[in-house]
């Protein structure tokens, strides 16, 4: 067995073949190798990190995890980060529990001379407490749900007479968030920890192969429609005024979407920080699932120790879909 530390260009296409089979039997997917290739290469460096666990004598793929680079601005300094993603170990190979850990401080070295400053990721629930208390990663905080739903019966999957209040309530929460923008149309404040985003980033990470996108006038917003258990799902990713995540873009961008797609619920997942009834944010415990912001330093030299604050952060769906 050895770990193979390899970027998405020097991959080839044995370890590609085994890896994808891997992947997806791992987590029961069908996704493609060109999903795997578009998601890597469409980073802030056209490329993105790679640690293979691989079995030499059987000459497979039997583990891996994988960053991609991302540029942040950290107290108005631009510094480059990786998220951390796709990690898994096949079956037969779990055996020893230091592996995925090994794999990690192996991706690490690598990192640390590509001169990245921060690692970070959202884990599932199975991996948290490995990511925490093996792999080193320390707590920033949870990321939010806000949702707006126009068919409460169809979301809740009973009492499907609630859909037509839904909908009316779901119109007039719009009406008065368009009323509010008029008179004080705020922006998304500064946070420390921030993700760059220009034209060319939005092209890469959210390319029209997979997301779509509408731009009308000085507003612009990215979406994803998904069937999630029979709930027609619109999924927000990105709404900006003149290239400001700005309160009438979010109103601009809910209110197209419920007219245009008719979705059961609108989601956004991560910060809004400024007041808006066009979205609610869920309560904790009635969050459909927990998505843990969590981080690694390795740069900096102990200047980062504020990330353990998710006051602090700015990460949505726009920064990766951890849906």
């Amino acid at each position: 067995m050895k770990i193979l530390i390899l970027n998405t260009k020097s991959v080839n296409n044995g370890i590609w073949k085994s890896y994808v089979e891997g992947f997806n039997s791992v987590f029961e997917k069908n996704f493609s190798l060109d999903f795997f290739k578009n998601k890597y290469e469409s980073t802030s460096e056209g490329t993105s990190w790679h640690a293979f666990y691989v079995d030499e004598e059987k000459n497979i793929v039997a583990g891996a995890c994988s960053a991609l680079p991302a540029n942040f601005s950290a107290d108005g300094e631009k510094v480059k980060m990786a998220v951390l993603v796709d990690a898994f170990i096949l079956k037969d190979y779990r055996k020893n529990p230091f592996v995925l850990s090994q794999m990690y401080a192996s991706l690490k070295e690598a990192m640390i001379k590509e001169n990245v400053s921060m690692v970070v990721a959202v884990p599932n629930v199975n991996s948290y407490s490995y990511w925490k208390n093996i792999a080193g990663f320390k707590d920033a905080g949870d990321l939010n749900f806000w949702i707006l739903p126009l068919n409460i019966g169809s979301v809740l999957g009973k009492h499907k007479w609630l859909n037509a209040f839904s909908r009316v309530f779901s119109k007039g929460a719009i009406l008065v968030s368009k009323i509010i923008a008029c008179a004080i149309d705020a922006a998304q404040p500064k946070y420390k920890y921030e993700p760059l985003i220009d034209d060319e980033f939005l092209s890469k990470r959210l390319p029209p192969s997979a997301y779509k996108r509408v731009a009308f006038k000085e507003y612009e917003f990215f979406y994803k429609i998904e069937n999630e258990g029979g709930i027609k799902t619109a999924y927000l990713f990105y709404a900006a005024k003149n290239k400001i995540f700005k309160h009438s873009a979010l109103n601009f961008a809910v209110g197209e979407i419920s007219k245009s797609e008719k979705p059961d619920i609108i989601i956004y997942v991560g910060k809004i920080g400024f007041a808006r009834t066009s979205l609610f944010k869920v309560p904790k415990k009635f969050e459909p699932k927990k998505l843990p912001l969590i981080f690694d330093a390795i740069g900096g030299n102990g200047k980062y120790a504020d990330a353990s604050d998710i006051n602090n952060w700015d990460f949505s769906l726009v920064n990766y879909d951890v849906r």
